[in-house]
């Protein structure tokens, strides 16, 4: 079906007056109609960004309908095209962070769902320009406020495990040519892999998700006195009591000496390496 622009201006501007009364069922009919818009391709990106001004402030309202409802329009607007035009990626992630603080967990996962798409694409986006040669200059500067703004989750207890998720998810899809920038190190440096390290002594939970991270981190370049410094926190868990520990300390070790950089930059570690892992 094809949808005059105008037409739907007319139609969205009563309807987002209609909102601000902050009533729940005016709410969902209102969200139905944007969302079987958003279904139907019929949005275009001013609309989209209207919708997340309004999003915004349907948000205080507290009611989880609501907020599921917003969240699944999210999943329908965010496109490949949109998703590197500002201030799409910009606005839809401060909005997901925000809801982040709801206490229900069905909001959490669909949270989880609209940034996992969201830097899905945008890095994606970023990995496509890099095997062009095109020009990632706007990109690069996109994904480093996103990847600065998502490292904010590794600092909340109950939130860092989902952001440790979604970082491994970006360091996947994203080519190294642009993570490999002095700029993207520093950042990775000083705050993804630091708190790596505090989460290698927070429980078995974290298993999974520390040893994805490392396998990423070996792809980037990071200084020696990183890896170093990793190391030794790894060294620690070699010692511990704890199994969940030890073997933690085994795939940690293998994953890392699997890489020639690291073997040659780390040489002078072998040694304590080698008797942690008899030790076990």
């Amino acid at each position: 079906m094809k949808y005059n622009k105008n037409t739907i201006d007319e139609i969205l501007k009563p309807l987002n007056e209609f909102a601000k009364g902050k009533e729940p069922k005016v709410n969902h009919l209102i969200l139905g109609i944007y969302q079987g818009l958003a279904a139907d391709k019929a949005l275009t990106f001013t609309q989209k960004l209207s919708f997340l001004g309004l999003a915004s402030q349907l948000t205080e309202s507290n009611d989880e309908m609501t907020l599921i409802k917003i969240l699944q329009i999210l999943l329908l607007i965010i496109t490949r095209e949109d998703i590197i035009r500002a201030p799409m990626a910009k606005e839809t992630s401060a909005l997901c962070l925000h809801l982040l603080n709801d206490k229900s967990q069905v909001v959490k996962n669909n949270v989880f769902a609209v940034l996992q798409q969201m830097y899905s694409l945008l890095f994606g986006k970023c990995a496509e320009a890099c095997k062009e040669k095109a020009s990632i200059e706007e990109l690069h500067k996109v994904c480093y406020e996103e990847l600065k703004k998502l490292t904010l989750l590794l600092e909340d207890d109950s939130l860092k495990y989902l952001g440790m998720d979604i970082l491994t998810m970006i360091f996947a899809k994203t080519k190294l040519e642009l993570l490999n920038t002095p700029r993207m190190i520093k950042l990775l440096e000083n705050q993804c892999i630091s708190k790596l390290k505090s989460f290698l002594k927070t429980g078995v939970n974290s298993f999974t998700s520390i040893i994805r991270t490392i396998k990423c981190s070996t792809q980037l370049m990071l200084s020696l006195n990183t890896y170093y410094d990793l190391l030794q926190h790894i060294l620690i868990l070699a010692d511990s009591t704890h199994l969940w520990q030890q073997y933690l300390a085994l795939e940690s070790f293998s994953i890392l000496f699997a890489q020639p950089r690291q073997l040659v930059l780390m040489s002078n570690m072998i040694n304590d390496c080698s008797d942690s892992m008899v030790a076990i």
